[in-house]
């Protein structure tokens, strides 16, 4: 019995022994393999590391949404902004077990296993919702035993690092969900043009079954797929018990309306696109490119939404209207009459691309939306009937109105079916033949006293062309620059009244070449006042002017007021040969009504990264337009303002420009307050001044507005650029008109016919609801003595002598100037 016993001991030490080396060699093998599958595993920190790509959006000054820059469409929402309903769908539908699990859930793999192995194929998957985060945060999709050993290990750390609510507030917002969704709210936003909050059950359904195959299961792609990926969440919500049997069976039958969602693009068209661009830009410049498009940035900017798109409206009815006096040339093609149905509904899908709803199920008794058609704008439409009395009915996409022969009369025609022409649909709902201009025009407006832009636009539209020409275009002002030669005039110790000889000139621009300036009308007028030479923009004068004051120094002013492009040092400069820019032009402009401040345009408020730190905080001057041009300066010729003088300092090292001590104290002195770059006299005369052109002169067509306004038109030689610069106490706005080929717009097309009824519409409607306002002046200026006025930075010995202003002939620098034969055509 011992022997027996004895045996029995030894085979039990055996075992245990083999036992022990079984149990070392898995403990070590074990260890051995997690090493190897953990050892380059990212580590896994707190959710403060969760850092995702988020959408940047912009907003106008009334905090309506306007733009958004995203590399990925993701909206980071909080865990406790999700609703229940969409934690428990995804939680129902993709881990039954995700509260009790720690990471794998080895029964739903067990599970899955024997499914798949019935099926014959992958039907069901095992992975629970914490191993799907780390596959979207650190691993690939890659399908191989090393990623899902990889997937396990993470997941099991990820449970010990983060709450079960961690997880779902990471997993709820990486998830791609398809249709360009990341994330849950931005499926909600794509897939249903809701927040999340407003989703039904029947909704958060059909999002909640795309984690797996977000484009197989797709209801845009494969509704009836995307059907049977719904119920089949309702019934695990139901099996749950996170569902009533009764709503279960109603979110079953609800329908469902749905829309295929665009790129960032798409929507920064819909309501100030040059605007947006220009945001986009700067802050790309400023903050680079992964900031701009992941940082989750809250953009804050000036514009004015209401204002924008009535400038928008205004260049396009001052385009249309140019083009009408331009003639017409006939429909733009045609098409069979039963072709007509065709034609009409791919211009509706042109027009609704991204919009069009998708209903599932398809309901044939819901007519497709009707066509948005906007008023101003333009679009393609085919006649599909003329009646006896010669009204027309036109087909734009699935719209129809009908043109009357009124609304044709100008095109000397009476259409026909099939023809296809560029309509507009006026106030009254009915439509007008227009002709689609090739003519661009640029319009810029911001408020001079803050600095704060309201609108641009820079071209007829911005799909046919992302060309900024408010921006970007470098065109000639003809007569528009001359008031800057006159300020600087009245610093040199002119006044309004100063007298000048409107009499033949001719001066010497290079070896046996000469140049003589024109009026339009090639007559002259002989004496005339600055004042009276501005209103009716005599060329000899300003050219005579500019010749006596001094090119160099004219331009160290024309810096000091904002132009930044090249400036030709030659005499036709006066007259607006030297390119600009419409934004500098309207700066330098807007000095005047600002009391000599010269106002930085501000185009963005406040930038707020996805932390609710402020990146960057422009906050507009208070300026109090009744007070504008009290500011006193120090009342002396002596001494400089230094903060200008620095400034100016620059300039002429850089420019190689000679001007003398004399002109740095009258372009630099202390007589300027600080913050200013003009004295507040000269510009309350230029102010003063510029109301008359408007008034009595050339600017006649924006007297309608009915309002205290000053400016200048401009128009070149060639006729090629029509220009209108004009402010009220506080809103300035340029508009340029013209070819981007720079060829002629036509006979008579100048800046007070062509730009200015566009200033006009767009005026009428941004200062509708606006107090009428009156500019202020100096209380120590009598209107009475005002052409006696010089500017207020002029030196006493600075006033011009009589004989200096008739000189019949000088020495101008060599140049192009010669070839630069300006006709001044705003006295049209």
């Amino acid at each position: 019995m011992s022997t027996v016993l004895e045996g029995v001991g030894r085979l039990f030490k055996v075992a245990f022994g083999l036992l022990a080396i079984a149990v070392g060699v898995f403990v070590v093998g074990t260890s051995v393999l997690y090493y190897h599958f953990a050892k380059d595993l990212p580590k896994l920190g707190g959710i403060a590391d969760y850092k995702p790509l988020l959408v940047s959006e912009v907003f106008a000054d009334d905090n309506s949404k306007i733009g958004e820059f995203w590399q990925e469409c993701r909206y980071l929402l909080p865990y406790e902004k999700i609703p229940r309903r969409v934690i428990d769908a995804f939680v129902a539908s993709e881990d039954e077990r995700f509260w009790d699990h720690k990471g794998v859930d080895f029964k739903s793999i067990l599970r899955a296993f024997f499914e798949n192995l019935r099926a014959g194929k992958v039907v069901q998957g095992g992975s629970t919702i914490t191993q799907q985060v780390t596959r979207s945060l650190v691993l690939s999709r890659e399908k191989s035993f090393d990623r899902k050993v990889k997937e396990a290990i993470l997941a099991t750390q990820l449970e010990q690092n983060f709450t079960k609510e961690q997880i779902l507030y990471i997993y709820l917002n990486q998830i791609f969900l398809g249709n360009r969704a990341h994330g849950v709210q931005a499926a909600a936003r794509n897939y249903f043009h809701k927040d999340i909050t407003e989703l039904t059950l029947a909704e958060t359904a059909m999002i909640a079954g795309l984690p797996s195959a977000p484009t197989a299961f797709s209801p845009l792609v494969n509704p009836a797929m995307a059907r049977l990926r719904q119920e089949h969440v309702l019934s695990q919500m139901l099996e749950n018990r996170y569902i009533s049997k009764a709503e279960y069976e109603e979110a079953l039958k609800a329908p469902l309306t749905l829309y295929r969602a665009g790129i960032d693009k798409d929507f920064n068209d819909l309501y100030a696109p040059y605007f947006v661009e220009h945001v986009r830009r700067t802050i790309e410049q400023n903050f680079g490119q992964q900031t701009l498009y992941g940082g989750g940035l809250k953009i804050h900017t000036t514009v004015n939404l209401a204002d924008y798109q009535a400038a928008d409206r205004a260049v396009k009815r001052g385009l249309l209207e140019v083009e009408r006096r331009k003639g017409f040339h006939g429909p733009v093609e045609r098409v069979a009459p039963d072709k007509i149905r065709e034609f009409a509904d791919q211009v509706h899908l042109q027009l609704t691309e991204l919009d069009e709803p998708i209903r599932m199920p398809p309901n044939p008794e819901i007519p497709p939306l009707s066509t948005p058609i906007e008023e101003g704008h333009i679009y393609r439409g085919v006649i599909s009937a003329v009646d006896d009395q010669g009204t027309a009915t036109v087909v734009v996409g699935h719209a129809e109105g009908t043109i009357p022969p009124e609304n044709r009369k100008w095109t000397g025609r009476t259409p026909k079916v099939g023809e296809i022409y560029w309509v507009r649909r006026t106030a009254d709902g009915e439509f007008t033949i227009e002709v689609e201009p090739k003519l661009e025009s640029a319009l810029f407006s911001f408020n001079p006293l803050t600095g704060e832009v309201k609108a641009m636009i820079g071209g007829f539209s911005f799909k046919r062309s992302e060309f900024n020409r408010a921006t970007q275009a470098i065109r000639q002002p003809g007569s528009a620059f001359k008031p800057i030669v006159y300020s600087a005039a009245l610093d040199k110790g002119y006044t309004p009244g100063t007298t000048v000889i409107d009499a033949p000139v001719e001066y010497k621009v290079g070896r046996n070449r000469f140049w003589s300036p024109e009026n339009y009308s090639r007559k002259h007028n002989g004496p005339m006042p600055v004042r009276s030479a501005i209103t009716h923009s005599n060329n000899v004068i300003a050219v005579k002017v500019f010749h006596d004051i001094g090119i160099d120094y004219t331009v160290a002013y024309a810096r000091k007021l904002g132009i930044s492009t090249p400036i030709a040092r030659y005499l036709s400069t006066a007259l607006g040969a030297s390119d600009v820019t419409l934004f500098d032009l309207t700066r330098a402009f807007a000095t005047f009504p600002a009391g000599g401040v010269r106002p930085t345009p501000l185009f963005i408020r406040k930038i707020v990264d996805k932390d609710g730190n402020v990146l960057e905080e422009n906050r507009p001057a208070v300026a109090d337009a009744a007070h504008v041009f009290d500011v006193p300066g120090s009342g002396s010729g002596a001494g400089f303002n230094g903060e200008l003088l620095a400034e100016g300092e620059k300039v002429i090292e850089k420019e190689n420009l000679k001007v003398t001590p004399e002109e740095k104290r009258i372009l630099y002195g202390a007589s300027i307050p600080p913050g200013h770059v003009i004295s507040p006299q000269t510009a309350f005369l230029m102010t003063n001044l510029l109301t008359d052109v408007i008034d009595h002169g050339t600017g006649f067509k924006a007297k309608s507005l009915k309002r205290p306004a000053a400016g200048k038109t401009g128009t070149t030689n060639d006729e090629s650029d029509a220009w209108f610069v004009a402010f009220t106490p506080d809103l300035i706005t340029g508009v340029w008109t013209g070819y981007d080929s720079r060829k002629k717009i036509g006979p008579g097309m100048t800046g007070g016919v062509v730009s200015a009824p566009i200033w006009l519409y767009y005026m009428e409607e941004a200062l509708k609801d606006r107090p009428v306002l009156d500019f202020a002046k100096p209380a120590y200026i009598k209107l009475a003595n005002i052409d006696s006025m010089t500017g207020g930075s002029a030196l006493e010995d600075a006033a011009p002598k009589p004989e200096d202003l008739a000189i019949p002939s000088g020495e101008a620098p060599a140049s192009r100037g010669v070839d630069f034969l300006f006709k001044d055509l705003n006295n049209l």
